[in-house]
């Protein structure tokens, strides 16, 4: 995604993006839900199929787990980065959640960044981890896809972990990150930025919708 203004998003913003103004101290009032950046937050059980990417990547993860990884042999050109993953989450399964977050995080982010058109000669395409690790890179949701499974692998609960389509009003462009629920806090995983940050302080990102394997969340006006 990243630079591009992709299918997905315009069909969503179009659809879904209300122009609604800041809620304030009303937003408790009226019965609101404020939800991840502090917009007004909308959840819904299913998406009838508005979300075709995240459903590929769905189907496609459950045909990989039944078939297996293929192996990877590394060489000048193949660094094996799922196989260091399997070494890794192993490393650190004893480890509490925010040590576990932080290495997967790093752990990622290390992980060039590459173009769906270059690496499937398509303008955009949502990448499951084996995907992203054969390819030896990926963009934007490619590296929240990654982080998301290993997360899963780690003990992380579903309802713990959300996908998000956020507009980046510093430079204009739609891009995606990881919303990580920790104690009661959204954590935001960029692969644009090192450390790992929580949504409260991060101004910049204004949430389209969120999405994991059991719902979805459309956002409104600020609250």
């Amino acid at each position: 995604m990243g630079h591009r203004t992709t299918s997905i998003v315009l069909l969503v913003s179009s659809l879904l993006m209300l122009s609604l103004p800041a809620y304030g101290e009303n937003a408790s009032r009226l019965g609101l839900k404020v939800g991840l950046f502090g917009y007004i937050e909308t959840a819904f059980a299913t998406s009838n199929g508005l979300f075709p990417k995240w459903d590929g990547v769905l189907t496609r993860q459950v045909q990989i787990k039944r078939s297996g990884t293929p192996p990877c042999r590394p060489n000048f050109f193949t660094e094996c980065f799922a196989d260091q993953l399997e070494v890794l989450t192993q490393s650190i399964l004893n480890q509490n959640k925010i040590h576990k977050l932080l290495t997967i995080h790093r752990f990622a982010n290390q992980i060039p960044y590459l173009t769906d058109l270059r690496n499937y000669n398509q303008l955009d395409f949502w990448a499951i981890p084996d995907e992203f690790y054969a390819r030896n890179g990926g963009d934007c949701e490619d590296y929240v896809i990654a982080k998301y499974y290993a997360l899963r692998i780690l003990g992380f609960n579903i309802d713990d972990l959300r996908v998000v389509v956020v507009r980046d009003t510093n430079i204009d462009i739609y891009h995606v990150v990881l919303a990580v629920n920790l104690d009661g806090n959204s954590i935001i995983l960029d692969n644009r930025v090192r450390a790992v940050m929580l949504d409260r302080n991060v101004l910049h990102l204004k949430p389209i919708y969120s999405i994991n394997e059991n719902g979805w969340w459309r956002y409104a006006g600020r609250a």
